[in-house]
């Protein structure tokens, strides 16, 4: 049991670390075009992006490490497994790309927001008092921790949904052949 658990843990590490590549370079294109409010279709993208890599991370551990059957709760753990591993690799990304690479990331998103709120009709004291606010819960740090968070959550929503079609219980008597 515990060699299973094990590999499980391989697999959503592995699962994870490919998501994690994959939606690091989504965000990459992004970045290199200056792009800080991505449009509906990326987040498309980096949605299925998700479901895909938990389907197919799952189906492979259910097919060749659990003998063809997986519950729906040993589905879903799993599916937040993968999605956990790929939002520790985002977050250290983001941590990484806000805090070393480029620190001024933050405050040309901040400005970018900003501007929004203008445009939207804000008074612009409101736009200084919520970016002010804003300011202090931008930090490398706290970005990098939300950002697992956030994914996580993300991760678990599609894994409630693909662990139901994903589950195949394994019979509690032997079938007739």
């Amino acid at each position: 049991m515990e060699e299973k658990k094990g590999i499980m843990l391989k697999n959503a590490m592995t699962y994870g670390l490919y998501i994690g590549l994959a939606l690091i370079v989504v965000h990459l294109m992004q970045y290199l075009m200056d792009v800080y409010q991505p449009p509906f279709w990326v987040n498309i993208i980096n949605y299925l992006i998700m479901i895909v890599g938990i389907v197919l991370g799952t189906i492979r551990v259910r097919e060749q490490e659990l003998n063809g059957f997986i519950s729906y709760g040993k589905a879903l753990g799993h599916g937040v497994l993968i999605g956990l591993c790929a939002s520790i690799i985002l977050g250290f990304y983001f941590g990484l790309l806000t805090g070393v690479i480029d620190t001024s990331y933050i405050e040309a998103m901040n400005q970018m927001t900003a501007n929004t709120l203008i445009e939207s009709g804000m008074d612009y004291d409101q736009v200084e008092m919520a970016m002010g606010i804003t300011a202090k819960l931008q930090t490398p740090l706290i970005m990098t921790f939300s950002q697992v968070i956030e994914n996580t959550f993300f991760f678990f929503i599609f894994s409630l949904i693909t662990s139901i079609f994903i589950k195949k219980e394994e019979p509690l008597f032997g079938t007739n052949e």
